[in-house]
């Protein structure tokens, strides 16, 4: 059967309707799944495009000395003082000083007396004396010296006038009453720690011997009461010039010379000082004292 053009005209315009429709209907179908933010008419929001997805793994770690943010500077460290140490009780008036402390031992021995190397003019009255070995000894010049010794009884200051040869060093031959007064002496050889004192209290000034035998060519003297060791003995006859004596074992000699005196006679110690005793005689044996003193 043949279409009128009418009818053709009217079939076409039926498909235009249901394909208008169509596209309505999936215009609103698209409208009601999307969400308020990706509807027609509403601004988008800002969104951050998804990130694609990477592959958990565990990282290396990395020891940094400090944290990526600024760290607060810390406060500047306050130095710590020192400690203050506790005073020391104010030392006697003499001694003044003591040496370095020296453990050692201490035996016991008959004191010699004026027989000892030294040949000492002067004793301490409570018979506190010592031999010492030769490094204390020092070939004479620790003679009428003093030591500090300490054992289980107490402490004592002893007066070194003799030489111990078989001492070795940290080793005194105390006197029987020196060795009593720090230890038993019946044990014999006990420990001990001793010093050497510096400006020990002595009772007396300079005191000399002239020895046996000098004379206007040869002269021999002994000096006591120093206190310290002594560095140099040193003679004048009358008003002339000093002239050094030699060190002997028991004491001091000019081998030329001397003149006939009176001498002038300068000690000096082991420490510097100095001091002249004036108006020696050439009296051999005779023990003349003075009240010049060291310190």
């Amino acid at each position: 059967m043949n279409d009128v053009p009418g009818g053709r005209i009217a079939r076409r315009f039926a498909v235009a309707a249901l394909v208008a429709v169509a596209v309505v209907l999936g215009a609103l179908t698209a409208w009601s799944l999307a969400g308020p933010d990706e509807r027609p008419g509403r601004p988008a929001a800002s969104r951050s495009p998804a990130a694609s997805p990477t592959a958990t793994t565990t990282p290396t770690p990395i020891r940094t000395s400090a944290p990526t943010s600024t760290p607060t500077p810390a406060p500047a460290p306050t130095p710590t003082a020192a400690p203050e140490a506790s005073p020391s009780p104010a030392p006697p008036a003499a001694p003044t000083t003591l040496g370095d402390p020296v453990t050692g031992v201490a035996t016991y021995y008959t004191a010699a007396g004026p027989a000892g190397a030294c040949m000492p003019l002067t004793f301490p009255a409570n018979g506190y004396t010592a031999a010492a070995g030769p490094a204390l000894f020092d070939e004479g010049r620790g003679c009428g010296s003093w030591v500090e010794v300490t054992g289980a009884r107490g402490t004592v200051l002893v007066k070194v006038d003799n030489l111990c040869p078989e001492c070795e060093a940290g080793h005194l031959d105390l006197s029987t009453e020196a060795f009593a007064a720090v230890d038993d002496p019946a044990k014999g050889v006990v420990p001990i720690v001793f010093r050497v004192v510096r400006d020990p209290p002595v009772a007396d000034g300079l005191a000399f011997k002239v020895k046996d035998g000098s004379s206007p060519w040869w002269l021999g003297l002994h000096v006591d009461n120093v206190g310290n060791a002594v560095a140099s003995v040193e003679v004048a006859d009358g008003e002339g010039a000093f002239r050094p004596l030699t060190r002997q074992s028991w004491g001091w000699t000019l081998e030329s010379s001397p003149g006939a005196g009176p001498y002038r006679v300068r000690v000096t110690d082991v420490h510097g000082r100095s001091a002249v005793a004036d108006g020696l005689t050439l009296s051999p044996g005779v023990l003349q004292t003075t009240t010049v003193r060291l310190y």
